[in-house]
């Protein structure tokens, strides 16, 4: 027996059976990305947007870990962003 004729035993339709795996997956994405910048935010005691005003009003100042700490933070924050919408593009596909 192979996966379709599964399905269609368990009247679970391909689509849906897509639907169901690319949910999964994005809520899985949302999850990490919002562990790692709820991280960030309880490290500075910051949120994302008081960071950035804060990195781009330093000047003559370095601070290699909290730099690098940022750009993870904003690659983290940007993905998140773009996970929550494909979330809602897979809702409604529904």
């Amino acid at each position: 027996m192979d996966i379709k004729e599964i399905l269609q035993k368990e009247g679970i339709t391909e689509h849906n059976a897509l639907l169901g795996q690319g949910l999964l997956t994005a809520y899985a994405r949302v999850s990490h990305y919002e562990a790692v910048c709820r991280n960030f935010q309880e490290k500075y005691g910051l949120s994302f947007d008081e960071m950035k005003l804060r990195m781009e009003s330093k000047t003559n100042e370095e601070d290699f870990q909290e730099e690098e700490d940022f750009i993870d933070w904003e690659f983290a924050n940007v993905s998140l962003k773009w996970w929550l919408e494909r979330v809602k593009e897979l809702k409604s596909a529904a």
